[in-house]
């Protein structure tokens, strides 16, 4: 098909009488007209070309269509005809023109089923859904989409993140009036096995399994799928700007879809110490507090079935700050390398200690530890007020296949305005509460006095001597009562923290932790009529 009546003198190899003109495609800005969507059932098939002129030959302007506009010229039911090794090769239908730039058009349709099993493991990032084809090798495929010039892929008639150019001259693309920009490959020589399933499209493709900076699959078409039947449109364009082009390799391959699971990893982390040369952990009845030393241990568990995980990369940071590195190789601590004095168990068996290459290959339901006096850490005030220690962790693997990679990124992000926190949290204590009581006496005598300080879960009694600080820390942040008992033959002065005629309530919180308690006690000014120590006296007079 001809995009316009005028363009039969581009016509190469072939009639003008096979050649459809379509007048009015284009509006006066060259931009293909939108059109109304022809429904149809798909199966493998394709073999219609439409040719689309660039206006004056500028490549900027060569991309400025509606999707449902491309069903209706491109969509075919003739079964495509695949070669033994399930390619398919064609031939270019246009000539060069000195004042004119065309690319031919083509558009080759599928379709599959999802299963809902295979759905629920797919909306639960429990797998991922790549593209690929069937290759002669030990794992009998390969995530690569052969293509040459331009290839966009359209899932349930929906785009997806697969838009790429083999020309350094294209840049940008119009679909449905939205600007989006195509992604260019740079080389297509990075991996020779690739380019030689490639060599029908003179070595250019798509590798499916490439991360993006945020460390996801790039090209993975697993957010427009529907459980049941899905449809997939392929866009292939071929650009005729010179004599050199027309040499070149224009064709498909076959593709699949692969559901890759997701391999499943745990990372966690508690803290220990050292009680008579005995290690104890920490647990939520027994916690570490504001000051104390602890150690870490850390542990890898492979819960994937019948997946084994290789090459383990493992990047922790406690508190975001504090690095911790580790490989089949090295562990480096605060970018200390202390690799030497790593001890490492399989499966909690820790009367066997082993190397750090097993993280090299790290079996389905295995479970290795590591730990080491050299990674330690002492407890803040702030881990306190948090009431735990946050660890990050990026662990990055090779599963099924070295060149098949997956990452699990365990950090507190930001998503729709929403705190998603998916740190590792080691609890801590929360009472880092102190209170700090003085005691003062006008014309003290040798004598000590009793203070109770009680609050919904700490008490402590106090024999107090006048004169001094008495300093009571790891108190829970909550309201504590503070009594004194004094000998009968004193009397309290009241001051700006505890007074006599009150009960005396002090309140500790996050932002106001440490109180001082400052009480002063006198002799009562006729001590006569009093005995000390004693709680009742009998006076009689005659």
């Amino acid at each position: 098909m001809n995009s316009h009546i005028d363009l039969s003198e581009l016509n190469q190899n072939i009639s003008d009488d096979d050649v459809q003109a379509i007048d009015g495609l284009y509006d006066a800005t060259y931009k293909l007209r939108p059109m109304s969507l022809i429904p149809g059932d798909i199966s493998i098939t394709g073999n219609k070309v439409l040719r689309t002129i660039i206006k004056s030959g500028k490549t900027s302007d060569l991309l400025g269509y509606h999707i449902d506009q491309l069903y209706e010229y491109l969509k075919s039911d003739k079964p495509i005809q695949w070669s033994e090794n399930g390619t398919v090769s064609w031939n270019l239908w246009t000539k060069v023109d000195s004042t004119k730039s065309a690319v031919e058009w083509r558009m080759l349709s599928g379709k599959f089923n999802i299963s809902e099993t295979q759905m629920k493991k797919i909306k639960s990032n429990e797998a991922e859904v790549l593209l690929g084809i069937p290759a002669d090798n030990d794992y009998g495929f390969e995530l690569v989409i052969p293509f040459n010039d331009i290839i966009s892929v359209f899932l349930n008639k929906s785009p997806t993140s697969i838009n790429y150019t083999s020309r350094s001259t294209l840049k940008q693309y119009c679909l449905n009036s939205e600007i989006a920009n195509y992604r260019n490959l740079d080389t297509c020589q990075q991996n020779e096995y690739h380019c030689e399933l490639s060599n029908h499209t003179d070595g250019y493709h798509v590798d499916t399994n490439t991360l993006d900076q945020n460390n996801l699959l790039d090209t993975s078409i697993s957010d427009n799928l529907i459980a049941g039947e899905n449809t997939i449109d392929i866009l292939i364009g071929n650009l005729i700007t010179s004599e050199s082009l027309l040499n070149s390799s224009y064709g498909f391959s076959k593709l699949n879809v692969y559901i890759i699971e997701s391999p499943k990893i745990d990372i966690s982390a508690q803290f220990y110490t050292y009680q008579n040369e005995e290690i104890v952990y920490f647990d939520e009845d027994y916690l570490p507090k504001k000051d104390q030393k602890v150690y870490l241990r850390i542990d890898i568990e492979n819960k994937s079935e019948n997946i084994t995980l290789n090459n383990l990369d493992l990047v922790m940071k406690i508190n975001s700050e504090l690095p911790i590195e580790i490989d089949g190789n090295n562990v480096f601590f605060n970018n200390q390398d202390i690799s030497s004095k790593i001890r490492c168990y399989i499966n909690e068996d820790f009367s066997n200690q082993y190397t750090l290459s097993e993280l090299k290959n790290i079996a389905s339901g295995q479970k290795i530890t590591i730990m080491s006096e050299d990674i330690n850490y002492t407890i803040t005030q702030k881990n306190c007020k948090d009431k735990y220690v946050y660890i990050e962790s990026i662990a990055k693997l090779n599963y099924i296949r070295d060149n098949l990679t997956y990452i699990q990124i365990r950090r507190c992000e930001k998503i729709s305005g929403l705190i998603k926190e998916n740190r590792i949290k080691i609890p801590v204590s929360n009472a880092f509460g102190c209170l700090n009581i003085t005691c003062s006496v006008e014309n003290p005598d040798d004598i000590s006095f009793m203070v109770n300080i009680s609050g919904s879960e700490d008490f402590a009694n106090l024999l107090i001597k006048p004169g001094q600080t008495y300093t009571i820390n790891d108190l829970r942040l909550s309201q504590y009562d503070i009594n004194l008992i004094v000998p009968q033959d004193y009397q309290v002065v009241d001051t700006d923290t505890y007074s006599s005629s009150t009960q005396n309530k002090v309140s500790l919180s996050s932002t106001n932790y440490e109180k001082n308690v400052q009480i002063e006690l006198k002799k009562k000014s006729n001590p006569y009529f009093y005995k000390n120590d004693q709680e009742t006296v009998s006076l009689s007079f005659d």
